[in-house]
């Protein structure tokens, strides 16, 4: 009976003759094409297996994207969106979305990608300074995969200067940079990253049109929470509105006691 290559969790056995192999061709992965690692001709030759088999690189811009590209302002100011030191959008970001797309990005793809809010108002006032925003933008966001972010509807995800906070619940505005920043920090709570930094906790900016989504969303949870709990009281036998407070269906009474007079006086009221 031939002998199985296998180990006894299953896992199988490497050969004399594959580290043998892979002592010659510097191949520290049984599995990959030896063949393929000897025409790559480097030190790190299972490295150069997947450069080989990825696809091909493509250019990031075509040459009116570039020119788009380089004279827009916003794009190229840290901290557009209050996060500061940041870029609303990283030079690697659009290399991902043109290796998504499989072609250089059009002027097209990046107005796509930002410009415009067109679902905000003509005016609003900042929340943070209280001068008027006269205009907004807005940017999509770009995943790890090149594809833009989408909510669970289809729709792309947008940056922008809307923030749905405060107390009553609604929706604010402010001017990008340090006046957004502050929108976005009002609550002063903070995080920590993995390299144990703590940094400002900011709240989501959006379009308009998702930030206005976004509060009708919350709204109606807590409406239906509240209709929840009043149907399980009235279940459960509690009496609720006029008839918690002793009224017949909210009615006014005449209490038994004149405004102004004691319990404790012995007088007939209704004599007098």
């Amino acid at each position: 009976m031939a002998r199985q290559n296998y180990n006894r969790v299953g896992v199988e056995r490497v050969t004399d003759e594959q580290i043998a192999a892979m002592a010659k061709t510097g191949v520290s992965d049984a599995s990959t094409d030896l063949s393929v690692a000897e025409r790559a001709g480097a030190d790190d030759k299972v490295a150069a297996v997947v450069a080989e088999n990825a696809p091909q690189r493509v250019s990031t811009f075509t040459p009116e994207a570039r020119v788009w590209i380089e004279g827009n302002k916003e794009l190229n100011t840290e901290g557009l969106y209050g996060q500061r030191s940041l870029l609303a959008i990283r030079p690697e970001d659009f290399q991902q979305r043109a290796q998504f797309l499989g072609r250089p990005l059009t002027v097209a793809d990046l107005e796509e990608i930002h410009g415009v809010d067109t679902s905000a108002p003509a005016s609003m006032d900042c929340t943070t300074c209280g001068k008027a925003v006269t205009s907004f933008i807005r940017t999509a966001m770009i995943g790890r995969d090149g594809d833009l972010r989408r909510n669970p509807d289809g729709n792309i995800t947008y940056r922008g200067q809307a923030v749905t906070t405060g107390r009553p619940l609604a929706v604010h505005a402010a001017h990008t940079g340090t006046c957004l920043y502050k929108l976005r920090n009002n609550l002063e709570q903070t995080k920590k990253l993995t390299s144990g930094r703590e940094v400002a906790k900011l709240l989501h900016s959006h379009s308009f049109e998702q930030a206005n989504a976004r509060l009708a969303g919350i709204q109606g949870h807590f409406n239906a929470k509240d209709q929840e709990k009043q149907a399980m009281k009235q279940r459960l036998g509690a009496r609720t509105g006029g008839d918690a407070a002793g009224f017949s269906n909210g009615a006014n009474f005449t209490p038994r006691t004149p405004r102004g007079k004691s319990r404790k006086e012995s007088r007939n009221w209704n004599a007098e």
